[in-house]
């Protein structure tokens, strides 16, 4: 069983149409001690109305077992000394009166970094982390780090709480990888996918950040952005590339130069996956899987290396890091 929790309290009320949030903690057990040395972290992409489930549904196996591999594979394959928890959030594509008001992807990633990093589940403060996204849901990890980043540069300045500021520092130091399956960074047609596909039910009305997803300058300025934190903080980034066209619309929801910027040289094409199977891996040794694995196992040996160092060559690694983050 996993467990399930609001988030915390301390989110910005400015935030109110991205403030009810789940976490659901799917490793260890509630009821197990375990002393993980690295967090993993799932997010899922853009829902379909009446969805609940797109937390779980995202990253179960394609096949007849449908097995939810992030809870039943990874923590066995990496020793199970880990933690794994997997993200819900309203990221409904149609606006009605129970889902779907998202407005913004900065209002969700501002309630993701005080309820994950500075509220009681203190993401990155113990132990490195790894962030995994799905569609969407790596923009909006690049939107938290982006978050974080401004929180070391201007926390003072907005009289935010002095800890609160440390906690964004020592979130960013810790993050050691992202991994994103088919990411529009560069922007998609998601939103002309979805006013098509649901033209059957009527009229409808897009959720406020579906209008965001359209190719578009904001998305290349938030990938500089995020550029420049992750070479500042050593942060590894592991990109999955769909190949396959969609069936009803002939084509692929991210093209594969979107989905590569901000992975460089480190990325890998899934000829037989579409953009909505390249996160289910049929099997153990289907490469969405196996390479996922070991981009994780790598990112815990840099954690170990890092904790390893000698404390005076540690003390200036980290000042370089945040020598970088002031410049």
């Amino acid at each position: 069983m996993s467990s399930t929790k609001f988030f915390g309290s301390k989110a910005p009320s400015s935030s109110s149409d991205a403030r009810v949030q789940l976490v659901h903690q799917l490793w260890p057990p509630e009821d197990t001690a375990c002393c993980s040395d690295l967090d993993i972290v799932f997010f899922h992409g853009v829902r379909k109305p009446g969805e609940t489930d797109t937390w779980k549904n995202t990253w179960v196996q394609d096949t007849h077992a449908q097995e939810f591999w992030v809870k039943d594979w990874l923590p066995q394959d990496l020793d199970r000394n880990v933690r794994v928890l997997a993200m819900s959030y309203d990221s409904c594509a149609i606006k009605s009166k129970k889902e779907g008001n998202l407005k913004d992807i900065d209002d969700l990633a501002r309630v993701l970094l005080w309820s994950l990093v500075m509220g009681p589940w203190r993401l990155g403060q113990q132990c490195g982390c790894v962030l995994v996204g799905h569609s969407f849901g790596g923009l909006v990890i690049k939107s938290l780090v982006v978050e974080a980043r401004k929180r070391n540069l201007y926390g003072v300045t907005n009289r935010l709480d002095e800890q609160d500021v440390v906690f964004a520092n020592r979130f960013l130091q810790n993050l050691r990888g992202v991994v994103n399956y088919a990411v529009p960074h560069y922007g998609s047609f998601l939103e002309s996918y979805f006013t098509l596909g649901h033209k059957l039910y009527g009229r409808v009305k897009l959720a406020g950040f579906m209008k965001h997803l359209k190719p578009c300058t904001r998305w290349m300025e938030l990938s500089i952005l995020f550029d420049v934190i992750s070479q500042e903080n050593c942060i590894r980034v592991f990109a999955f590339l769909e190949g396959k066209p969609l069936k009803d619309v002939g084509k692929m929801m991210v093209e594969p130069a979107s989905a590569q910027r901000c992975a460089g040289r480190n990325y890998y094409l899934l000829e037989d996956c579409d953009h909505f199977t390249i996160c289910k891996p049929v099997d153990k040794s289907h490469p969405s899987y196996q390479l996922l694995v070991r981009f994780i196992k790598q990112c815990r040996q840099e954690v170990s290396d890092i904790d390893s160092m000698d404390p005076f060559v540690a003390f200036l690694f980290i000042t370089n890091l945040l020598t970088c983050l002031i410049s």
